[in-house]
């Protein structure tokens, strides 16, 4: 199969390799001409004009793996240049995006979103968890998930990915901000060791050790306060309360 991800950063390149590994042959095409001259001065096959290399080698799949602000403008593209694209959305989208593209997408999309760290992305990505496919079709869901075999795959909508994605990132920050509390409250005690309560704590295998280690130090890079927003607003179009949601900003807001 021939496949063009479109967004060469962390993110499109580890997708890449992933597919390349399974013999497939992939293209990349990114606007940032110095990420593109580094992927062909690593023999990787580079594309400039996404209509040409489609006319030319018959593309099967377009992979989207921009930030998630470019995908509205990557989807008016895909939507121009090509006819009845397949395509797989691996950037963060909101619910509300989800819903809108289900509704108004004249051509087939899932969301496969990714759950890989900037540093080792490319470690990850053959190491996942588990693999969310969201379609509004159950034939291309399944189609997708072929080159997903060996990961435990789970089908579901768009709208129902999206939230996977959001709410698992907004957990791990959740985590991280209960132990800055837990630190007040353990200091405020003489002669305590912190570490060694949230040690003791964690050793239920009920309990995750996520954020345990990181105490008093604020959740930050670059996906966990973005989905938190983004979570929040969903909340706020949804005309819901998300109380949580909103001390968890506040307590990561007081450590910062």
């Amino acid at each position: 199969m021939n496949h063009i991800i479109i967004g060469a950063g962390v993110i499109g390149k580890a997708t890449g390799e992933y597919l390349e590994a399974q013999n497939e042959k992939v293209w990349y095409y990114d606007k940032n001409t110095e990420i593109c001259n580094k992927l062909e001065k690593n023999k990787k096959l580079v594309t400039y004009d996404l209509e040409k290399t489609h006319a030319v080698h018959k593309i099967d799949y377009l992979w989207i793996c921009t930030a998630e602000w470019n995908v509205d403008e990557v989807l008016k593209m895909i939507n121009e240049l090509f006819i009845y694209p397949k395509v797989i959305i691996r950037s963060t989208i909101s619910p509300t995006q989800a819903e809108d593209y289900t509704k108004n997408l004249k051509f087939k999309f899932v969301h496969v979103p990714e759950f890989l760290r900037a540093a080792t992305a490319t470690q990850d990505v053959f190491n996942n968890d588990r693999i969310v496919i969201g379609s509004t079709s159950d034939k291309m869901g399944h189609e997708i998930a072929r080159f997903f075999y060996g990961e435990k795959i789970i089908h579901c909508s768009p709208i129902e990915s999206s939230l996977v994605k959001l709410i698992a990132n907004t957990w791990l920050s959740m985590q991280i901000s209960f132990w800055n509390e837990m630190h007040e409250l353990m200091n405020a005690y003489d002669n305590t060791n912190p570490q060694l309560i949230a040690n003791a704590v964690t050793s239920d295998r009920r309990i995750s050790k996520y954020g345990s280690a990181l105490i008093h130090k604020p959740f930050g890079g670059f996906c966990f306060p973005k989905d938190t927003q983004a979570l929040a607003l969903e909340f706020k179009q949804k005309q819901l309360n998300g109380y949580m949601i909103t001390a968890l900003k506040i307590v990561n807001e007081m450590i910062a």
